[in-house]
């Protein structure tokens, strides 16, 4: 399929202009820039029957400051800041909020279940640009294009996607992983380049990208889409300011391991076989730290395909899941089928941190639904 994108008239169409900028609602929607929730307050956090939540303190130009909620506290801040919030506050696993000295308002999961896709990317030389989509320069006529006429290529993204079960995926009817095609142009410049890796191999690094420079190249991705392995986020600081720790896990469960080997051997072999060698070749090197097989092609060299995997894997940048949503029987879970925290009153989470399981797509859209069900839960509480 290609990609469906949020763009209107030539202009990526995100939740931001789409729903508040302008602002529709400037009566009672006020929006606050340069503002950090710092935590939720609470009232009976530590007496009988449970907590509820009646406003949230935040630092705003380095002032602290208060708002009391007349219903509830929303909580809104993605799937990285608002399992964060929520352990500042005190809701999260006993022992981690201890260990920092934080009062225990309520025992919950907060930070496990936390998912992210995985993917790696494989770069090939097109025999014949003419034949693929002109590459994002920017140049003057592009920016000419885009903001004159809402026009040319800086209005488009032209890539494709392809899914795929592999041999492993218990569920045929759900492909589990997919191959991402798009086109992109190598920098003028080797620096800029090497600024992306670490410093083990870095002249390989330049040997490896140096015959490209300025030029267009086919990216393919493969990745792994219904993923097994789960992490954590955790607090590094007390301070707001402080980035949490991440610890996502990747392919710590051998099932994406071997889904993420399968799917790229199949890559492999779709690209190196057939017609389409006729249009685009693999680089020629190997990735740096890695050697290819003397006696085998890359789609039955094991030893390349999971080193590769070791040297290069990478975030599809798609995470979630870390205040998981689910019956209130269960165990694992942080907020019910109403979004609201277990336990907690007037408090809910809405963003991607409450899916369950990860889509075996981009989160975008199911983020979106769950800002629309979640209005729709808020609306219905109010008549």
């Amino acid at each position: 399929m290609i990609y469906e994108l949020t763009v209107k008239n030539g202009i990526r169409s995100g939740t931001g202009n789409a729903y508040i900028d302008p602002n529709p609602y400037p009566n009672n929607l006020h929006i606050m820039g340069n503002s950090l929730v710092t935590r939720i307050l609470f009232s009976n956090a530590m007496g009988g029957g449970n907590p509820t939540a009646t406003g949230v303190e935040f630092r705003r130009n380095g002032v602290t400051n208060t708002v009391r909620a007349s219903r509830e506290v929303i909580v809104s801040a993605g799937c990285i800041a608002s399992p964060q919030l929520l352990l500042l506050s005190g809701i999260g696993p006993r022992d981690h909020l201890q260990s920092f000295g934080i009062p225990v308002v309520a025992d919950l999961p907060v930070g496990n279940n936390f998912q992210d896709h995985v993917f790696i990317h494989h770069y090939y030389e097109v025999k014949n640009t003419s034949l693929i989509n002109e590459a994002i320069g920017p140049t003057v006529q592009q920016f000419y294009s885009f903001y004159v006429q809402n026009t040319g290529r800086l209005t488009e993204l032209p890539n494709s996607i392809t899914f795929f079960s592999t041999s492993g995926n218990d569920d045929p009817n759900w492909p589990n992983a997919v191959i991402d095609t798009n086109t992109y142009n190598v920098a003028q410049n080797e620096s800029t380049i090497l600024a992306g890796y670490g410093p083990q191999y870095q002249s390989q690094w330049a040997d490896f990208w140096r015959p490209y420079l300025g030029k267009q190249y086919l990216l393919i991705t493969s990745a792994v889409y219904r993923t097994y392995s789960r992490g954590t986020i955790r607090l590094a600081s007390t301070d707001p300011t402080a980035a949490p720790l991440i610890d996502p896990q990747y392919l710590s469960d051998q099932r994406d391991m071997e889904a993420l080997v399968n799917m790229t051997k199949m890559l492999f072999y779709m690209t190196m076989t057939g017609d389409f060698p006729n249009y685009a070749t693999i680089f020629p090197r190997p990735i740096p730290g890695c050697s290819f097989c003397a006696d085998v092609p890359l789609w039955k060299c094991d030893s390349y395909v999971r080193c590769i995997i070791r040297q290069v894997a990478d975030s599809a940048l798609h995470p979630g899941g870390a205040c998981r949503m689910g019956s209130a029987d269960r165990t694992d879970t942080v907020v019910d089928p109403q979004l609201r925290v277990r336990g907690i009153n007037q408090l809910r989470v809405i963003d991607s941190s409450v899916i369950p399981e990860l889509a075996n797509a981009n989160t975008h859209a199911a983020s979106v639904m769950i800002g629309e069900k979640g209005a729709d839960l808020l609306r219905q509480m109010a008549n």
